[in-house]
């Protein structure tokens, strides 16, 4: 009995004493700092996504690491996908379905052919879904078309502004668009 009451004691002790310590898969990859301290104040989402992608990028070792190894070929599609209003003649009924379908982290080139047709959609390509092209059937045959202005009225009811109001907002590297019309109707 006294052995057990011992080590029970032994361990509270070494767990108190080591708390400070993060114990776990991260590997030190949690700021000490709390979240107010370790990012500028006037930093934006994708800014802050970045700073993040970085630090893991820092953590793997560098951009030799195997992860990033299988985007050999980037200038020739290794993907494709076809967007159209009908569902049974393409993958996808919107653009933006089809840029979801997508990975967060994407090191391949995509090409989405977007069939001839008006898209009224807003759609918005993430800063790390990299080489990504959108192909339609001619400038004037495929057209993504939405109404947003600076002053539309977000969900919270304050103006949204014009970073907010693009039809077609792309944060992502290595974007290609060919043979389609982005306008606000």
């Amino acid at each position: 009995m006294f052995g057990f009451r011992a080590v029970a004691v032994i361990t509270i002790l070494l767990i108190l004493l080591d708390s400070g310590r993060v114990l776990c898969h991260t590997k030190g990859l949690r700021s000490p700092w709390p979240p107010s301290e370790q990012y500028p104040e006037n930093s934006t989402r994708g800014g802050l996504m970045e700073l993040q992608f970085m630090l893991w990028v820092k953590f793997v070792g560098s951009l030799r690491h195997s992860a990033f190894g299988r985007a050999v070929n980037k200038a020739f599609p290794s993907r494709a996908l076809t967007v159209d209003k009908n569902p049974s003649a393409g993958d996808f009924t919107t653009i933006q379905a089809a840029v979801d379908s997508l990975p967060l982290i994407n090191l391949v080139r995509v090409v989405i052919k977007v069939n001839a047709g008006t898209y009224t959609e807003k759609v918005r390509i993430s800063p790390m879904r990299a080489f990504v092209t959108i192909q339609g059937e001619g400038a004037g045959k495929t057209v993504v078309q939405w109404g947003d202005t600076a002053e539309t009225l977000g969900p919270t009811g304050q103006p949204i502004g014009t970073f907010n109001s693009a039809t077609f907002a792309v944060n992502a590297p290595y974007f290609t668009a060919k043979n389609i019309t982005f306008k606000v109707k």
